[in-house]
């Protein structure tokens, strides 16, 4: 999973859980949701807002890509680069208790 070898290239002492991805396909639209333990992620610390970029690589029947995301950055597909996280989140105040 490629998740599992991103985790391992991380310094954390333990790695995070992966995203529950839960995907709805209806005959014309696909509906994915992701749910993430931010409390398990060591760079997000309360009170700093979150950046999201949301991204996405389609392959349809005839083998043909297409790149999505909520904002590109100039240039080739990089979903990684600084631009692309174009969604702003609020900070979480205080963690709650476990």
């Amino acid at each position: 999973m490629r998740f599992r070898a991103i985790v391992s290239l991380q310094r954390w002492t333990r790695p995070p859980t992966a995203p529950k991805i839960h995907a709805r396909r209806t005959e014309d639209t696909l509906t994915l949701a992701a749910t993430l333990r931010l409390r398990e992620l060591p760079l997000i610390a309360s009170h700093t807002p979150l950046m999201l970029g949301l991204s996405a690589v389609i392959e349809d029947a005839t083998g043909a890509l297409s790149y999505w995301a909520l904002k590109h950055a100039p240039g080739r597909p990089d979903f990684h680069h600084a631009e692309a996280f174009a969604l702003t989140l609020p900070a979480i105040e205080t963690w709650p208790s476990s």
